[in-house]
């Protein structure tokens, strides 16, 4: 199934995305550097989105009007007192039809799953209990796995040939190598960076 080789042939990619966030948000621990960190996911998530949005068969997603989407990283921005506009990548994956739309959408459907480890990471950090403000990592809270299980039952059963499997699989690497690539310039680098390096 489609999944098991997404699953399996954007591992490399996958890992070296979270060797370099992993450390830089287990360091966060100050509002600042809270922000910076949801300004960088809003500069690499709005353009790749708008990409998605312009490219995908929405018909073939399912509930995807109700998918996560960027605004809500402004929304807890503007929740700190941040009202500044964040730049925005202009290195991005190629997405260009549905199959490289649905590639990049594996990425960002996927992190959802690990939103809730990192949120307890970031408020136990910025001594919160208040979920005000952490929404964007919280993804769809209670609904979170269902609709993970959604996205991939319709993938693993939607008719595809080989070189729809292949953009697929192309377009999720590219969305997690040029994320990488954007997290790298964007973020001040910290000592904990540096040593996963």
């Amino acid at each position: 199934m489609i999944m098991e080789q997404l699953k399996s042939e954007t591992k490399e990619a996958h890992q070296s995305l979270e060797k370099l966030l992993i450390p830089f948000i287990k360091q966060t621990k100050s509002t600042e550097a809270y922000s910076k960190l949801l300004e960088m996911f809003y500069g690499y998530m709005k353009p790749v989105e708008d990409l998605i949005d312009n490219n995908v068969d929405a018909a073939k997603v399912p509930m995807y009007s109700q998918r996560r989407k960027a605004q809500t990283l402004i929304d807890d921005l503007q929740h700190w007192d941040n009202n500044t506009t964040p730049e925005l990548s202009t290195e991005l994956p190629t997405i260009t039809n549905h199959n490289q739309a649905i590639g990049a959408m594996y990425v960002f459907e996927g992190s959802t799953l690990g939103g809730k480890v990192i949120n307890k990471i970031l408020m136990t950090n910025l001594g919160k209990e208040d979920a005000a403000g952490f929404s964007f990592y919280n993804g769809y809270g209670d609904h979170t796995h269902a609709m993970w299980g959604a996205f991939t039952e319709a993938l693993n059963k939607a008719e595809m040939d080989e070189q729809a499997r292949l953009e697929i699989v192309a377009a999720a690497n590219d969305t997690f190598t040029q994320f990488e690539n954007w997290a790298a310039k964007t973020l001040v680098p910290t000592k904990a960076t540096e040593n996963a390096e």
